[in-house]
C-alpha cells in the first residue's frame, strides 16, 4: 500500500482501542467514536463509511457491502483498502481475496458509491472477527479513515418447520412471507427407517442465525443430528434410546447456550449402566463431543426416559439450561446446566406423588424470562407439584389443575414464558384424562385461580392443545382440538381482560384445512413482525397444517402434508431468533 509506515501502526494501534467508545484529539478538536463508526486521522474527511454488518452465507463464505459517502461540495477521488481480521486483529491467512484494493474510487459531490465483496475460506464464520477498511486520498497521500466493523450477522428465514412424512429423513419448510414447498434433507436415519419425531432449534448467536440444528427420532431407536449451516446439511447419529420406540413418547430434546451458539442434545441413554440414565452431546458448530452422562441418583439401576424436555435461559449472556426428564417408574427429575455440567439432580415428586403416566408428558420447565429463575412442574393426579428456582429450589407446592371440581388425572402440561423484557410471566396449560383443558396465569410472584378452558376436548392421549405468547405486548393465545367442532379452536388471554371467549367450552374458530387436531404446536414469532405466532396440527387423518397468527387473525394456512404420524408430535417449529 502506498501508506506512510507510521500512519499504518497507527491505524493497527486504533484498531486494538475502538472495542469500545473513545474520544481521540485530532488537530486540536475532540470527536467521539464508537466501534461502529469511521475515525478521522490528520485533517478531517469528508468520506466516511456507512455502518453495515458482514454477512454469513454458510460456514465457508462471508458477504461484505461498504458503502462510502462524500459530504463534501466537490469530488472526491480516494483509494480503499479492505482486511479480513481475525480475533487477534491479525489479516487471515488463506482467505480469497486475501485482501482488498479499489484504487481511483471517484465519488461525485454529496454521492455514495457501493461496492460488494465475498470472501472465501473452509470454516470462515469461526475465524473472522472484523474487517479493517482504510480510505486514502489520493490527492492529498495521507491516510484519511478507518473503520473497523466488529460484528458479523446472518440471514435466516423466519421460521422452519421440520416434520416427518414417511420417510427415512426429516422434510421441511421454511418460512418468508409464505411458505416455501415441500424440501428434503435426503440424508437417510441410521438403520435407514422412518423418522417419527423431531425437535429443532435455530442458533440465538448473530452470526450464526441461519444455522439450526434438527434432531430425529426413527422407528429403530435411533437418535440423529441434521445440522444446517445455512447453506448445507450434514447427518451425524448422536445415539440409541433403545431398539424400539414408545408410541407417543419424546425421549430427547435439543437446546442452545444462548452466549455461546452451543447446541446441547440429551437423550434416553440405550445403555444398562445405572450410573448413565441419560446421555448428552454438544455441537460447537463444526463437530460434536464424546457422548457424556448424566445419572438418574434416584437409584442404581438404569432407568429408561420417556421425556425430555429443555429449555435455554435467554437474557444475561448465559449458558443456563434447565432440563426436566420423566422416567418409567414416573418420576419426573429436573437438573440445571451451567456450562460445563448439569449439577445436582432434583427430584420434582416423591413415591406417594407419582407422575400419572410416563406415557404422556406430565412435567415441564421454563425460565421466567428477566428473573432468570426457574419454574419446573410435574402433574400428579389433579395436582401439578410446583418448585421454583432463585439460586437454590424451593419446597415443594401443590397446585390444583382440575381438583375440586372433578375432571380426571393430568396427562399433558405445557409452560410458556412471557419474553418480553421487564416480564416474569408465565402461562401453563394442563389436558387431562377426562379431556378438560385448564389454563394457570403466573404473574411473577404467585399463580392465579385454575381456568376451565373447556371440558370436551378432542383426545386425551395426545396433547391437543398448546400456546404462546405474543412478542410484544401482553397477549397470550390457546390453541386446541375441540371435539365439537372440526374447526382450529382458539382463546386470546391478556392481564386485563382475562380469557375471550370468556365461557367454558366456547372458542373462537378458524375453518380451514384442518380436522379433529389430535396434536397442536404453538410457536411464538421473536423477532416481532408478522407472523405473530405460528401454529402446528396433527389431525386425524395424519394432515399437518400450519397456519399463522397475525395478532387479530389466522391467516396463511397451507397443508405441509397429508402423510405425517398421528401417533407422535411428528413435527417442530422453529422460529429464527432477532
Amino acid at each position: 500500500m502506498s501508506l506512510k509506515r507510521d500512519l499504518i501502526v497507527l491505524s493497527a494501534m486504533i484498531i486494538m482501542l475502538i472495542s469500545f467508545t473513545f474520544a481521540w484529539s485530532v488537530n486540536d478538536s475532540l470527536t467521539t467514536y464508537s466501534s461502529a463508526e469511521a475515525i478521522d486521522v490528520g485533517a478531517q474527511t469528508a468520506v466516511t463509511i456507512l455502518p453495515s454488518p458482514f454477512i454469513a452465507q454458510g460456514n465457508n463464505q462471508i458477504a461484505l457491502t461498504v458503502t462510502l459517502q462524500n459530504s463534501a461540495l466537490s469530488a472526491k477521488t480516494v483509494t480503499m483498502y479492505i482486511l479480513p481480521l481475525d480475533v487477534n486483529g491479525d489479516v487471515i491467512s488463506g482467505c480469497t481475496p486475501a485482501t482488498v484494493t479499489e484504487t481511483n474510487i471517484l465519488i461525485t459531490m454529496s454521492g455514495t458509491r457501493v461496492f460488494s465483496y465475498t470472501f472465501t475460506k473452509t470454516d470462515l464464520r469461526f475465524e473472522i472477527s472484523s474487517f479493517q477498511i482504510i480510505l486514502d486520498d489520493t490527492t492529498s497521500g495521507i491516510l484519511q479513515s478507518v473503520y473497523y466493523n466488529e460484528e458479523g450477522t446472518a440471514n435466516a428465514p423466519k421460521a422452519m418447520v421440520a416434520y416427518s412424512n414417511t420417510t427415512a429423513y426429516p422434510d421441511y419448510r421454511m418460512y418468508e412471507l409464505i411458505w416455501s414447498a415441500e424440501r428434503k434433507v435426503s440424508l437417510s436415519s441410521t438403520g435407514g427407517t422412518q423418522i417419527v419425531e423431531v425437535r429443532g432449534e435455530y442458533n440465538p448467536v448473530s452470526i450464526m442465525r441461519d444455522t439450526t440444528v434438527v434432531v430425529s427420532l426413527n422407528t429403530g431407536g435411533y437418535i440423529d443430528a441434521y445440522t444446517y449451516d445455512g447453506s448445507t446439511w450434514t447427518m451425524t447419529n448422536l445415539g440409541r434410546i433403545g431398539t424400539s420406540v414408545i408410541a407417543g413418547t419424546r425421549p430427547f430434546d435439543v437446546a442452545y447456550e444462548n452466549s455461546t451458539g452451543r447446541a446441547l442434545v440429551v437423550y434416553n441413554n440405550q445403555g444398562t449402566t445405572g450410573t448413565r440414565d441419560l446421555a448428552c452431546r454438544i455441537f460447537d458448530g463444526r463437530n460434536w463431543s464424546a457422548e457424556a452422562y448424566i445419572d438418574d441418583t434416584s437409584s442404581s439401576a438404569k432407568l429408561t426416559y420417556y421425556w425430555v424436555q429443555l429449555a435455554s435461559k435467554m437474557v444475561g449472556g448465559s449458558t443456563g439450561i434447565a432440563m426436566v426428564g420423566l422416567n418409567s417408574a414416573r418420576y419426573a427429575n429436573a437438573w440445571i446446566w451451567n456450562g460445563s455440567s448439569w449439577g445436582t439432580m432434583t427430584a420434582l415428586n416423591t413415591g406417594t406423588k407419582l407422575v400419572t403416566s410416563a406415557s404422556y408428558e406430565g412435567c415441564a420447565i421454563a425460565y421466567e424470562y428477566t428473573s432468570g429463575n426457574i419454574i419446573a412442574l410435574s402433574s400428579s393426579g389433579k395436582n401439578v407439584r410446583y418448585y421454583r428456582y432463585t439460586g437454590t429450589w424451593s419446597a415443594e407446592v401443590d397446585l390444583p389443575m382440575g381438583s375440586g371440581r372433578g375432571g380426571g388425572d393430568i396427562n399433558f402440561l405445557t409452560l410458556k414464558s412471557h419474553k418480553v423484557a421487564s416480564s416474569n410471566e408465565m402461562m401453563l396449560l394442563s389436558l387431562d384424562s377426562a379431556i378438560d383443558a385448564i389454563a394457570r396465569y403466573w404473574d411473577g410472584s404467585s399463580w392465579q385461580e385454575q381456568i376451565v378452558l373447556d371440558d370436551s376436548m378432542n383426545i386425551a392421549t395426545r396433547r391437543c392443545i398448546d400456546g404462546d405468547w405474543e412478542p410484544t405486548g401482553t397477549q397470550f393465545i390457546a390453541v386446541g382440538g375441540n371435539s365439537a367442532v372440526a374447526a382450529i379452536s382458539y382463546k386470546t388471554w391478556t392481564p386485563a381482560g382475562g380469557w375471550v371467549p370468556s365461557a367454558s367450552g366456547t372458542w373462537s374458530t378458524f375453518s380451514g384445512l384442518t380436522t379433529a387436531q389430535d396434536w397442536v404446536q404453538v410457536r411464538t414469532n421473536l423477532k416481532a413482525a408478522d407472523p405473530q405466532v405460528l401454529i402446528g396440527t396433527l389431525d386425524s387423518d395424519s394432515d399437518l397444517v400450519i397456519t399463522t397468527w397475525t395478532g387479530s387473525m389466522m391467516a396463511n394456512q397451507i397443508e405441509a402434508t397429508a402423510t405425517s404420524l398421528r401417533t407422535f408430535e411428528a413435527l417442530d417449529i422453529m422460529p429464527s431468533l432477532p
